[in-house]
């Protein structure tokens, strides 16, 4: 054939200048449409590589020289893309604890979202690095069984938490650029791959601790996501991630996310403070979230006060919520009858700094004051259907912060 319909000639054109090319098998004497097309295209953004058995005959060497290609002698193509498959392979494995694996991905993730029609490409990626965390997670790597002793147990947490944020190296700034740009129609992809990390689909046996500790790459991944959102003001996303519903345990039914994906559940608050360097703190599993998600926010939220102030707002939405979704219109009633609040949900760092804080002060910036804006986050979420109404929203608050006020007198 030596001409091409247009349609297909502009299809070529486009592929030629976006893809590199790799040639094999093919002398370029038997289509001369095809080699017209090759030679046409000036640009050399990637490369093309020509395979052949022996030297090239003379006709290729002009689609050679204009696409300036690399020439490969090889013994037949099938040994050729067998081994090619598997130096690939091994690439991507390397590329696993290389961090600059991180910064493609994103790239290619942006590229993705940016793109209406990238749907595919955007779910195939972010299903094949769950997964591959997955596998991970729920590997032979991490044994739950044969703790004998408390020090035991210890080796294995901090060991697990180590262990458990490098199978998470790519995947969590993928979620955390998803957190920020994703829009409405790209936000199941996101909130799929943190059920599935999540969920407890199976029913081991060995250390309760150890099993509950499964659940923390789930976690980095939803607070990472969750303050991104906050960040960009991406409350479809938020709103979504808080209401998504998870198994728990294995054969329970699904609770919302915030009562199944918290500090406390992932870890119990005795152990949280044998971590090394948080001994001392009041909320040590947050403490370390905080200090572990600061770099790969930093992107998104270049100033620390910000970051630590958006850090608050999520935990403490993240507990308005709760009360939310468990606490019945009935249940309320009678707490403000009988004046004895207590309303529990899970805490966060922002339950010791209080109300004489001088950074953030969450408790009080989330005050609805009448005559005045709603706070863009309260406000936001009340928009998105959460609390019902303003009255209901400020009798939670009111039952939440009394607790938090308990806490703060008993630390």
């Amino acid at each position: 054939m030596s001409v091409y319909d247009k349609a297909l000639s502009d299809l070529l054109d486009r592929v030629f200048d976006e893809f590199g090319l790799v040639v094999c098998g093919w002398s370029g004497e038997w289509d001369v449409a095809l080699r017209l097309a090759i030679e046409r295209i000036s640009t050399h953004r990637f490369g093309t590589y020509w395979t052949s058995r022996g030297r090239p005959g003379a006709v290729a060497d002009k689609p050679i020289t204009l696409r300036r290609a690399s020439t490969i002698v090889i013994l037949d193509a099938d040994s050729f893309f067998t081994e090619l498959a598997d130096k690939i392979q091994a690439i991507e494995q390397f590329a696993l604890t290389d961090p600059v694996s991180a910064r493609v991905a994103v790239a290619r993730l942006k590229r993705y979202l940016a793109v209406a029609d990238q749907e595919i490409n955007l779910h195939d990626m972010l299903v094949s690095e769950t997964e591959r965390v997955y596998k991970a997670a729920r590997g032979d790597r991490y044994p739950v069984g044969g703790v004998r002793t408390q020090w035991d147990l210890m080796d294995s947490l901090s060991a697990h938490v180590l262990m458990y944020e490098s199978d998470v190296s790519v995947l969590l700034p993928l979620m955390i650029c998803g957190g920020y740009w994703a829009g409405q129609a790209q936000i199941p992809f996101f909130l799929k791959c943190l059920k599935r990390l999540a969920d407890q689909g199976d029913n081991p046996s060995g250390s309760t601790e150890l099993i509950a500790m499964r659940s923390y790459p789930a976690l980095l991944l939803f607070y990472g996501a969750g303050i991104a959102s906050l960040a960009a003001g991406n409350y479809s996303l938020l709103g979504d991630m808080f209401r998504l519903k998870l198994r728990a345990n294995w054969n329970d039914q699904e609770v919302p996310i915030t009562g199944a994906l918290n500090a406390v559940k992932v870890m119990q608050t005795d152990l949280q403070r044998k971590l090394p360097g948080y001994e001392s703190r009041l909320t040590p599993l947050n403490d370390h979230l905080f200090d572990t998600l600061r770099d790969p926010l930093r992107e998104y939220v270049p100033d620390d006060v910000l970051y630590d102030e958006l850090f608050d707002w999520f935990e403490y939405l993240l507990a308005l919520v709760h009360c939310d979704l468990t606490t019945t219109t009935e249940a309320l009633s009678e707490l403000k009858r009988a004046d004895t609040w207590k309303i529990w949900a899970p805490r966060g760092r922002f339950a010791w700094k209080g109300w004489h804080s001088d950074s953030v002060q969450v408790l009080r910036k989330a005050e609805l004051r009448q005559g005045q804006l709603y706070p863009i986050h309260v406000g936001s979420l009340l928009k998105a259907g959460f609390f019902g109404s303003d009255g209901r929203y400020v009798d939670l608050k009111n039952g939440f912060d009394a607790t938090v006020a308990k806490m703060a007198e008993r630390w």
